[in-house]
This record gives structure tokens, C-alpha cells and sequence, in this order.
């Protein structure tokens, strides 16, 4: 009975040993893993005080890429047809179509009547590199839609700020038939 027992020790004692190289050569790959983890972020500290300059978005005219119509036979509506739309360009893009009505745009509470109403509100509220609230209604759809065209600029100062320059020569200008 007692060489079964000494049997038994002996090979248990073996296991053991398997597990501690087992746990040994875990704990090296956690050490290894642990100091990669840190050279990673001491380079992310290094990444993060990289300071990009400033830009100046203000000087750069708006493009929002759509046009409306004001004639007598909407004037009496509450809104004004798209009768220009970029393809590709902010509007197409904010899902805006030809003969879409604009019923408001930016944070105004008026309805769209005039085209002179239109441009007082892009001239004050449209800014490159931000959003501009638009609300309408698609051709034959009675459900109103609330999008923000993401405003942009055609102008080549900014061709080196990929995303708020719209290079007009890659957009299709579509316009509405009469």
C-alpha cells in the first residue's frame, strides 16, 4: 500500500509541475502583453499632444447644393419647391430631391415664402463645417421629413479640408423641368 501511495504522490507531484510551467509560462505572456500595452500607450501620450492647428472656416462662402423656386403659384403656399438639386453634393446627400417643398429652414419658426427669406437665413445660420436644418416634403409624399444638410464650400481654399469641400466639377446639377 504504501509504494501505491508513493505511486500516486510521485504522479501527482508530476502534474503539478505541468500546471506551475503551465502557470509560469502564462504569466511570462501577460508580462509580455503587459509592456506591450504600455509602449502602446505611451505612443497613444505621444499621439495625443500632437496639436492640429486651428482652421478658420469662417472666411469660406456656404454651399448648401440645392435651389428653390418662388413663383405666384407657390407664393400663396407656405413653402417653396427645390427646383436646383447637386447631385452627390450636401443636399443630395441630406436626401433632398428635385421637387422636394421646403416648408422651413434652419432654426427659423416661419415658413419658407420667399426666396429673400432664404437667403437671410443661409447668410446668417449656414457655416461651413455645420449642420443646416432643413424640413419639407417629398413630390406626392404627405408626411413631412426633418434632415441637416452638412454645409459645405465650393471655394479651392477649401479643397484641403476633404470633409466641407464640394468639388462642384464632381456633383451633376439637376434641374426641375417646368
Amino acid at each position: 500500500r504504501i509504494i501505491e501511495l508513493e505511486q500516486e504522490l510521485n504522479a501527482q507531484n508530476h502534474r503539478f509541475g505541468q500546471y506551475e510551467s503551465q502557470i509560469d509560462s502564462r504569466n511570462v505572456t501577460i508580462s509580455r502583453l503587459e509592456r506591450r500595452i504600455s509602449e502602446l500607450e505611451a505612443m497613444q501620450v505621444k499621439t495625443k499632444t500632437v496639436v492640429q492647428q486651428p482652421r478658420d472656416l469662417t472666411k469660406l462662402r456656404p454651399f448648401v447644393g440645392f435651389g428653390l423656386t418662388e413663383n405666384q403659384m407657390v407664393k400663396a403656399d407656405d413653402h417653396l419647391p427645390v427646383d436646383i438639386v447637386y447631385q452627390n453634393g450636401p443636399a443630395w446627400q441630406a436626401g433632398m430631391r428635385l421637387d422636394d417643398d421646403v416648408h422651413y429652414l434652419g432654426n427659423s419658426k416661419k415658413p419658407i415664402t420667399t426666396l429673400n427669406q432664404v437667403r437671410q437665413i443661409i447668410m446668417k445660420e449656414a457655416k461651413v463645417g455645420e449642420p443646416l436644418r432643413v424640413v419639407g416634403k417629398h413630390k406626392g409624399d404627405n408626411e413631412f421629413y426633418e434632415t441637416e444638410i452638412m454645409v459645405k464650400s465650393t471655394e479651392e481654399s477649401a479643397r484641403r479640408y476633404d470633409d466641407v469641400y464640394c468639388d462642384i466639377n464632381r456633383c451633376t446639377k439637376l434641374t426641375a423641368t417646368p
